[in-house]
């Protein structure tokens, strides 16, 4: 635990010295130009299902920290979330503006084969569920995908005529290892000693307006996956994991509809097994109701699982959720949500409740 505190006021500091100098929130100076966001949420939680597993109730109280400072071609950008039950170092990139609109980055960031980090991995308040969806879970909440990769990544967007445009990432680095509770990914305070293996990942996105998140895009992901420290039992090595997934989202006025499906297959190298081929993905549907309320539902779904050997590796998979949230904007930059949701699990059927304030500072 000490130790723990020690790594998370590091972070802080190596995330808040070029703002500091800087000067502040949206600072500008000969020094550079900074920017930073506090996201603070708290959620109650309670779970009742068919297995004692889903018997629980949990109050979580948490912080994440979004900074960036730039000066000419140059910039850094690290989250640092605290949390009442963990503390990380979510992202910390160093990078550079190669040409307009064209970004070469290095460190530790969010692998941009995930559709739903593309649009909420700035922090709890931007969600607009208080969950996401199972396929979309960071690796420490029981997520079958990797999420977080130290190595390079490329960004770049591509204006057309009018306002869309096209958005192209790539990224490639040190994925997650698998453990008796699932998948563990990298940390830069706990890299060594661990069998880590590569991931690479890719992202293509077309926008009707380059402003916002709607459109249709591509994302996949190749992923090595080292069985040495997990509890699997047989003769492979690693996994050879690999995603492909189509993502849609479109508004109309008071309408949102956001919806991805991945197709995926994991190969166990060495076993003669097989392969699995399994699917999953999720619908999304909300509406802003007015005097800031608005009502989401989500239906997940996954196809060919019950077999699939790689899941058998996540007891805390859900193979089927249904999803219904109410949210409140009371303020500017505060929320309320109440959330309800009736899923599947390995073990059975449960129900969860939750409720969530959420806020964003400044």
């Amino acid at each position: 635990m000490i130790m723990a505190r020690r790594q998370a006021f590091l972070a802080m500091l190596v995330l808040l010295a070029p703002i500091a100098q800087a000067g502040g929130s949206d600072g500008s100076d000969e020094h550079g130009r900074s920017n930073w966001l506090l996201f603070g949420n708290a959620d109650a939680n309670a779970l009742e299902g068919d297995a004692s597993l889903y018997d629980s109730t949990d109050l979580v109280v948490a912080a994440d920290l979004l900074g960036s400072w730039e000066t000419g071609s140059f910039r850094i950008l690290g989250e640092l979330f605290l949390s009442t039950e963990e503390q990380e170092l979510e992202r910390l990139q160093l990078g550079w503006e190669v040409v307009p609109e064209t970004y070469a980055w290095l460190g530790r960031f969010h692998q941009p084969g995930s559709a739903w980090n593309t649009r909420y991995h700035h922090g709890q308040f931007l969600q607009p569920s208080i969950t996401r969806p199972t396929i979309e879970s960071w690796e420490d909440e029981g997520g079958v995908l990797p999420q977080h990769l130290v190595g390079a990544l490329g960004e770049t967007r591509l204006q057309l005529a009018d306002e869309s445009g096209f958005l192209l990432a790539a990224g490639a680095g040190i994925g997650p290892v698998m453990t008796p509770s699932g998948l563990a990914p990298v940390s830069l305070f706990h890299a060594r000693g661990v069998e880590r293996r590569p991931t690479f990942s890719f992202r293509a996105a077309f926008l009707q307006d380059l402003a916002s998140d709607d459109g249709i895009e591509l994302v996949a992901m190749r992923s090595e996956i080292g069985l040495s420290d997990s509890g699997y039992a047989g003769p492979s090595s690693h996994v050879d994991l690999d995603a492909v997934g189509l993502s849609l989202g479109w508004a109309l006025q008071r309408w949102q509809l956001v919806s991805t499906i991945y197709a995926m297959n994991a190969k166990f190298v060495g076993d003669g097994g097989g392969n699995d081929e399994f699917f999953a993905g999720y619908l999304q549907l909300s509406r802003k109701l007015g005097r800031g309320l608005s009502l989401l539902g989500r239906f997940e779904g996954s196809a060919h699982t019950n077999d699939s050997r790689y899941l058998a590796l996540f007891p805390d998979f859900v193979s089927q959720r249904a999803v219904f949230d109410l949210r409140w904007d009371l303020a500017p930059q505060q929320a309320l949500s109440l959330e309800f949701a009736a899923a599947q699990g390995r073990y059975g059927n449960f129900q969860e409740l939750r409720l969530q304030w959420s806020a964003v500072f400044p």
